[in-house]
Parts: structure tokens; sequence; C-alpha cells
């Protein structure tokens, strides 16, 4: 479970490493551009969702019910 709980940890923070390079306009052209926005918009979305589900799993969990042997 704790390695579940750092990937969207993680994610974010490869996210804003990159950001600059990212965004910032550089010698790159235009197609590399916007390939690495997409890949970049791709990952963010990516984290979003993990995280999402995680925060569900611990939401909606519920204690075992006692057995009745």
């Amino acid at each position: 479970m704790p390695m579940l709980i750092c990937f969207p940890g993680a994610s974010l923070l490869a996210l804003c490493w990159t950001l600059r390079l990212v965004f910032v306009p550089g010698h790159r052209s235009g197609w590399a551009t916007t390939g690495l926005v997409i890949v970049w918009l791709a990952g963010l979305f990516a984290a979003a969702g993990c995280g999402y589900l995680v925060s569900r799993v611990f939401r909606y969990r519920s204690p075992a019910a006692p057995s009745n042997s």
C-alpha cells in the first residue's frame, strides 16, 4: 500500500521539475514543443486520476465484517 500512495506524489514532483523545460519557449520546433506539452498533460491527468483513486480507497474503506464462525 505505501507504494501506491507514493506514485501520485512522485509524479507531481516530476511534473513540477519539468514544468519550465516544457512550457518555456526554447530552441525546439513547434512540433517538438506540442509533443512535450501533450505528454506532460497526459502525465498530469494520470497523476490526478491516480490520486483520486487512492483517495477513494481510503474514503470508502470499511472495517472488516466480523465472521460468524
